[in-house]
């Protein structure tokens, strides 16, 4: 059974070679570019560091789950749309009547 613990600094490489063997050279390498922004120089961390957890089978690291923290948005417009808006955006809706007949609806805006 595997242990869930909180990362530590020299758990990187293993990481890293994790996410190489799961997703790929390229995708790993995209990764560990971001990394740094991501989970070390982001501004809303907590105090203690990026939440970030790893599955061990002894030696062995099977997993990784990490979290980065946001700022909440609170200045969001939440009006809704008037009845013209509504009108308006139907009126650019239009069912595509040729996959309708083939059990399908294809909308297309425009």
């Amino acid at each position: 059974m595997a242990d869930v613990v909180r990362y530590r600094h020299g758990d990187r490489r293993a990481v890293d070679a994790l996410y190489r063997r799961v997703f790929g050279i390229d995708a790993a390498e995209a990764s560990r570019l971001r990394w740094d922004w991501q989970y070390h120089l982001n501004p809303n961390n907590p105090g203690n560091g990026p939440e970030i957890w790893v599955a061990r089978e002894g030696p062995a690291l099977i997993g990784h789950y990490a979290t980065m923290p946001v700022k909440p948005v609170t200045n969001i417009e939440t009006t809704p749309p008037t009845k013209r808006e509504y009108k308006k955006m139907a009126a650019n809706i239009e069912v595509d009547q040729s996959s309708k007949s083939k059990g399908r609806n294809t909308i297309t805006n425009g």
